[in-house]
């Protein structure tokens, strides 16, 4: 079940209620705010209005909207059906090759819908890149972990006997396929698992997304300009441009002091706490300075 809320909260949210012996979901609906539309509409004119024409005006198309709605429903269906937000699923792919039009057309620039990678902030207006590399999708992480949560295996007659088989099974595929990795939304000490980035490098991938806030920055007056009307969609956007420059220099933070920590069972190889981010891995780039105060857009 969808539930409509006519709420000014701009979120959406996939509760569920399951039985704590077995997993199984007893009861579980996808909450949908009325002003979620609103949220994605700031998110996309930021994160990619210097690289899609539709994102630069204050109302969306519907096909625009639609594939912004599809975007939030599906990850909100995957907490639907147990997963959780996996936020180190875009750290497993190289900065460069979500500049890569083939690339990221074709696989995304996330394995995981479940990830919190919002759009490719990172592709430049001469990458030439569409909507396909610039929009989550549902990838490679997801459909392994449907498959591993609900595959039907009748060899095992037990939740029990199954286990040392599901163990190995995860073993193996993270052996052959990094970007099934996996990192904890409370793990916020390692670089990898947070909120909102991309890439395997934040200074870098920053430095590409603060390239594009400087593109944006002196058009959002026309993008916000709306006949007999204020400029109360300039300051919103204004603002919301403000939140994404602050939100690049939080990511490279995490690369300072930070701490690398993979979840492992004790049959995999390596080990749980890798140690500090290396010096080199911090000093690779360093984001640009945003010019905060613009006179042509007439606010501060």
């Amino acid at each position: 079940m969808i539930v409509y809320k006519p709420s000014a909260v701009a979120n959406a949210s996939g509760p569920h209620v399951h039985d704590p012996r077995s997993g199984e979901i007893i009861e579980t609906h996808v909450n949908w705010y009325h002003n979620i539309m609103q949220l994605v509409h700031n998110w996309y004119m930021i994160q990619a209005g210097a690289i899609d024409p539709g994102a630069r005006k204050l109302e969306f198309d519907e096909e625009l909207m639609g594939q912004l709605i599809r975007f939030v429903s599906s990850h909100e269906v995957g907490h639907t059906l147990g997963l959780a937000h996996n936020f180190g699923s875009s750290s497993t792919i190289p900065v460069e090759k979500l500049r890569n039009k083939a690339y990221v057309e074709a696989h995304g620039h996330t394995p995981s819908i479940m990830d919190y990678a919002r759009f490719n902030y990172v592709a430049q207006p001469e990458d030439h890149i569409g909507r396909e590399g610039i929009f989550p999708r549902i990838g490679e992480y997801d459909t392994w972990a449907i498959e591993f949560g609900y595959r039907w295996y009748p060899q095992f007659t037990t939740a029990k006997s199954e286990v040392n088989y599901l163990n190995k099974l995860i073993v193996d595929s993270l052996a052959a396929n990094k970007r099934l990795y996996f990192g904890n939304e409370f793990n916020s000490a390692d670089p990898r698992d947070q909120s909102e980035d991309l890439g395997d490098n934040a200074a870098l991938a920053g430095k590409y997304g603060i390239k594009n806030l400087q593109r944006i920055l002196p058009q959002l007056k026309t993008w916000t300009r709306e006949p007999n009307e204020g400029y109360n969609g300039l300051k919103v956007m204004y603002e919301e441009l403000l939140k994404q420059y602050r939100l690049y220099t939080v990511q490279v933070l995490k690369s300072v002091g930070g701490e690398y920590r993979t979840i492992r069972s004790v049959e995999q190889p390596g080990v749980t706490y890798a140690g500090r981010v290396p010096a080199a891995k911090r000093s690779d780039e360093v984001p640009e300075r945003l010019p905060v105060h613009d006179t042509a857009l007439g606010v501060q």
